[in-house]
């Protein structure tokens, strides 16, 4: 619903977003919550599942590229890990961390 490159909400999505965000705000209020890493600094120790691997120009260490499915918390204990695509560095070794991804 939100354009990737400024984070907005979309103006078809908008009536739209309304509605997710009260629902979003309802379910944190009983403690549930979702983590997007979208973005971020991968690290190994994550609990989400690294569903695909991209090497990209773009990025000079480990980076969430994309959230397939966010991590569901429920009071902060992992309900269900996620799922997402990382990015890697175009040289390998290039990045500060290096290792299999897992």
């Amino acid at each position: 619903m939100t354009d990737r490159a400024t984070k907005e909400v979309r103006d078809e999505h908008r009536p739209l977003a309304r509605h997710v965000t009260a629902i979003l705000d309802t379910l944190e209020g009983v403690g549930l919550t979702l983590r997007d890493r979208e973005s971020e600094a991968y690290d190994y120790g994550l609990p989400e599942k690294v569903v695909a691997v991209e090497r990209s120009a773009a990025v000079n260490r480990e980076t969430v590229l994309e959230t397939i499915r966010p991590t569901l918390f429920f009071r902060h204990q992992i309900i269900k890990a996620g799922e997402i695509i990382i990015a890697l560095p175009l040289e390998p070794g290039s990045g500060a961390t290096s290792g299999a991804v897992g």
